[in-house]
């Protein structure tokens, strides 16, 4: 598949990369090689840490932070095990890099589409002079995912910040838009960080909370975070600039939430009516808007099947 991409260089929305070190650390540590017979990955290999380090990173640059941060001895460990895995992840990459080319290809031919929901996220945050252009993406190759669901994530520091977008190579780009959703998703995630009151005040609103967060305990996640996926994910992809902007219908779940994915598909269909009025109307998110989601998760009854053991969502609107 090819998409034709217009635009310069100089004139792309998203700064997209596909980057070679990125790619074996994260092959290194996802992919259970081992050359070392049974004994398992280091542990200082197995870190989130060293997986960070290695975007927007020349490898002598890469090197010398795990020098510093690690030791000379560790760091030539690390630099023996990716020269003893590189036959295996070349024969990889000769299949992943033109895949990921791909991906790009599609991205940026929709980036118009990107571009209209990001003027609505703008607003809605109150950041209009921190753009997408100011954010690296970097795209992941994954051998082990044998779906076609695309995962990202995003890594925050005031000086630093980049989105990384993992993709199965099962995944093959179409022209169905809900992945640009996802690249909106975690865009918002560090637009909100940027607006540091907003951000305050999500936080707050969760630790003052906390009784709350009982109900999701088998949740992998804090509470802070619980909320503020939430609340990204009532806007995008599941809500309302997901309907508008991306083909993506908001359906009612009609069973109670049993993982994350979950709580945001019935977020977003409980708040579509005033993610639709903050959206249209230009209004920033606010204290009032975060209370609004606070009590529609309320509403939802947790941990208390019927008699025939199922989860029902019955949740006034």
């Amino acid at each position: 598949m090819c998409l034709s991409v217009s635009k310069s260089l100089k004139n792309m929305l998203l700064k997209i990369n596909i980057s070679r070190l990125p790619n074996i650390v994260w092959f290194a540590q996802n992919t259970k090689l081992d050359y070392q017979g049974s004994k398992p990955l280091p542990k200082y290999l197995q870190e989130d840490a060293l997986q960070i380090d290695a975007y927007g990173t020349a490898k002598t640059a890469f090197f010398e932070k795990i020098r510093t941060k690690k030791g000379i001895k560790k760091m030539q460990s690390l630099q023996r095990y990716l020269h003893e895995i590189e036959p295996l992840f070349t024969t990889h990459w000769r299949s992943a890099a033109p895949h990921l080319s791909l991906w790009k290809e599609y991205l940026l031919a929709h980036e118009r589409t990107l571009q209209k929901i990001l003027t609505t996220l703008y607003n809605l945050t109150s950041t209009r002079g921190f753009t997408a252009r100011h954010i690296p993406f970097y795209l992941i190759a994954d051998p082990t995912n044998p779906t076609q669901e695309l995962s990202a994530w995003f890594s925050w520091t005031p000086k630093k910040s980049f989105v990384v977008i993992e993709i199965p190579l099962a995944a093959i780009p179409s022209q169905t838009l809900f992945p640009v959703g996802i690249v909106a998703h975690e865009i918002l995630h560090l637009l909100l960080r940027k607006n540091i009151r907003l951000f305050t005040e999500l936080k707050n609103l969760a630790k003052d909370n906390a009784k709350l967060w009982l109900k999701t305990s088998d949740l992998p996640i804090s509470p802070e975070n619980f909320l503020e996926e939430l609340l990204v994910s009532s806007f995008v992809p599941e809500g309302y600039l997901g309907e508008k902007y991306l083909q993506h219908k908001i359906k009612r779940l009609v069973m109670l939430p049993n993982d994350l994915l979950d709580w945001r598909r019935l977020i977003a269909y409980h708040m579509r009516t005033i993610a639709r009025n903050y959206a249209e109307k230009n209004k920033a998110i606010d204290l009032k808007y975060m209370e609004y989601l606070l009590e529609v998760i309320k509403k939802i009854p947790h941990q208390f099947p019927d008699e025939g053991g199922r989860r029902r969502a019955i949740i006034s609107d």
